[in-house]
């Protein structure tokens, strides 16, 4: 977990939080640096239902992911697209 309450000082707390900090960020990183992998995270994550919400921002928010996806698909050959497409889309 982020907060361990086992860690003696505050010291300790705080450099295992920004030791996990830095991996998280390294992560991240490595992520976008790979489209293919940035693509299967992003679709991954995407609200697949949102289009049934009543909630303006739900869509607004939803439509920007897609837009989001989109650059990313630009970055990846059709072949990784429909891949990942089919990995993650509804059944």
């Amino acid at each position: 977990t982020l907060w361990s309450l086992d860690l003696a000082t505050p010291e300790e707390a705080a450099r295992s939080y920004l030791a996990r900090r830095e991996e998280v960020l390294s992560e991240e990183a490595r992520v976008v640096a790979d489209p293919v992998a940035h693509l299967d995270r992003e679709l991954g994550s995407y609200d697949w239902y949102a289009h049934m919400s009543d909630a303006p921002g739900v869509l607004a928010a939803s439509d920007r992911h897609w837009d989001c996806i989109q650059e990313i698909r630009k970055k990846v050959t059709e072949a990784d697209w429909e891949r990942l497409f089919a990995k993650h889309r509804p059944a």
